[in-house]
């Protein structure tokens, strides 16, 4: 007997379904309520009917037929909570999927029901009733189902399952009467006067906005004689006025355009809100625009803690910085003395300190930033540490080898050296190379590497030391000039150079002459002489050659060079005229 009541019920509230749903709603896909009352209670202002346990049963069943529902499990999401809106507007919330449905495929069926309640002019939204089986508490309109609550739904509100059908059913009666009061001809025609005062004011808004935007156009861009000047850089003209003020004006209709745009935007997102069967609209537009603003600041706010953490690594970096600073400073003034530590090494020690003091920080703070978990750059690491592996082997021996430089001390910056059969100042110290500016103002770059493996001579250390240079050359004299003869005639050339401070020669520690060789014709003497002026090397070497030709010359020796047979064949002797500078030196001498 109750079978048959259920099934004829059930067949009731299939034409009801018919007479209250529109086409878009089919009601072969619902099922009548089985409701065979055995008791009634009020909960939450709502009647609250409690079914036999067959019609209870059936009721559940009915519910799933109806949106798929089943409460047997709750899902992982159950208490996340999916909208149920209507016109745009969120009513409620719902917990968990149902059946073979998701919580979004649920929420959207409801949307639909509650849609076509609204839409139905039959509809009384107080002839909604509450109905309560087994397992599922359902919200009905006649032999309708509108919505099943399942104890996720109870539970993730912390209400009885009744109770939570019974603010379900409030909250849909509310917002049915709320959008069909908006909707009345007296809401739409008030709402149009709102909808045609925001259009004026937009249009007054642009009006402003266009003269405001042609006022700084005329102000600070079009008539500004300093951006008519142009842009100068080291008296070349980078970029003409008229280019300037073009840029300018361009710039200022992008904004203008921009601002516009967006204002237009605001207020087409409030004249569809509105009206009710727009407000979808209104939200979606609003969302656009919304969106991403909230994804930013929601990013901002998740990457807060690695910001500090990145902020703390550059403070202590930089702290680190200033102390390593502050102690080479201290070393290189002399006010700190490190035992084994020269000055010198102050200036290079800073760089590598700071240089590594920058990559620990760089290793430091790189798990912090957006870019350590990106594909894309984790794969370029990879890439360009191959290439750097690759490419970098000369490169990092030369800086080996500048580092090696810099702590053996063969030279400072400032002193003449060579370096293979290159000879000049150094000008420059880098983890590269090393540049050397030579005699003939040529500036030649070494490699480190080349400088390391090289031999280098240091003129400069020993005039740092007091003992000076020694510059010396080398003449051959015939067998008939004594030996004693020569060696006074080179002594003076050396004594008439060092008259001379300009030359660069000193006679404190005194010259000397070694005879080198003694050859088939000639005897090889060097006239070695002491200079603190390692710059003036090529200098002082000439002038040397000078006074020696004019020593020899007035004591009438020939100089064997090339070499001459002791025998003559009548050919005049090579020694030259007296000069006007050597003649009155002779004179001086005699004099003295």
């Amino acid at each position: 007997m109750r079978l048959f009541t259920i099934v004829v019920l059930a067949a009731l509230a299939h034409g009801a379904a018919a007479q209250v749903l529109p086409d878009s709603l089919s009601p072969d896909s619902l099922l009548a309520d089985s409701a065979a009352v055995v008791d009634s209670a009020r909960i939450g202002g709502m009647e609250v009917e409690q079914l036999s346990d067959v019609a209870g049963r059936a009721l559940d069943s009915a519910a799933v037929a109806a949106l798929s529902d089943t409460s047997d499990a709750l899902p992982e999401d159950a208490f996340i909570g999916t909208d149920v809106s209507l016109y745009g507007r969120t009513v409620f919330k719902v917990y968990g999927g149902l059946g073979a449905l998701s919580a979004v495929e649920r929420a959207r069926r409801i949307s639909e029901r509650l849609d076509a309640l609204t839409r139905n002019d039959g509809f009384d939204p107080d002839s909604l009733r509450i109905v309560s089986g087994d397992n599922l508490t359902t919200i009905q309109f006649g032999g309708l189902i509108v919505m099943s609550v399942t104890d996720a739904d109870a539970t993730a509100q912390t209400l009885s399952r009744s109770g939570a059908a019974a603010y379900y059913a409030r909250t849909i009666r509310a917002e049915i009467l709320r959008v069909r009061d908006r909707s009345t001809f007296r809401s739409v025609l008030i709402n149009a006067g709102y909808a045609a005062a925001l259009i004026l004011l937009l249009g007054i808004l642009l009006w402003a906005l266009g003269r405001a935007f042609r006022w700084l156009d005329a102000r600070f861009v079009g008539q500004n004689p300093e951006l008519r000047r142009g842009l100068t850089v080291r008296g070349v003209e980078v970029l003409h006025g008229d280019q300037i003020v073009r840029a300018g004006q361009f710039v200022l209709r992008l904004v203008r355009f921009l601002v516009s745009a967006l204002v237009v935007y605001l207020f087409l997102t409030v004249i569809l809100g509105l009206f009710p069967w727009s407000q979808s609209w209104s939200k979606t537009l609003l969302g656009y625009l919304v969106s991403p603003v909230v994804a930013l600041w929601a990013g901002i706010v998740a990457g807060l803690p690695d910001f500090f953490a990145i902020v703390v690594v550059v403070v202590f970096v930089r702290w680190a910085i200033k102390g390593s600073n502050w102690v080479f400073n201290q070393v290189e003034s002399g006010a700190l003395t490190l035992p084994g530590f020269y000055p010198e090494f102050a200036e290079p020690t800073r760089k590598i300190a700071r240089f590594l003091l920058i990559v620990i920080g760089m290793f430091m703070a790189y798990p912090f930033t957006p870019l350590a978990d990106n594909p894309a750059i984790q794969g370029l690491t990879v890439l360009v540490g191959i290439l750097f592996s690759l490419g970098s082997s000369t490169a990092i021996a030369n800086v080996v080898a500048g580092t090696v430089l810099t702590y053996t001390r063969s030279f400072q910056l400032g002193d003449r050296i060579k370096v293979g059969e290159t000879t000049g100042d150094v000008v420059e110290k880098t983890f590269l190379v090393t540049r050397l500016c030579t005699p003939k103002n040529e500036v030649v770059s070494i490699p480190n590497s080349a400088v390391l493996s090289g031999q280098v001579t240091n003129y400069s250390e020993m005039i740092r030391d007091g003992r000076g240079v020694i510059v010396y050359t080398e003449v051959t004299i015939g067998y008939d000039v004594p030996w004693e003869k020569t060696t006074g005639l080179l002594l003076e050339a050396a004594h008439r150079a060092a008259d001379d401070p300009d030359n660069g020669v000193v006679t404190d520690p005194p010259p000397f002459v070694l005879q080198t060789g003694l050859g088939d014709f000639s005897v090889a003497y060097q006239l070695n002489v002491y200079t603190m002026q390692a710059r003036k090397l090529p200098k002082v070497l000439s002038d040397l050659h000078a006074r020696i030709q004019d020593v020899f010359a007035e004591a009438d020796v020939e100089i064997l060079s090339p070499v001459y047979q002791a025998n003559r064949d009548g050919s005049p002797s090579t020694v030259p005229p007296p000069t006007v500078a050597s003649a009155a030196s002779l004179a001086r001498s005699e004099h003295d």
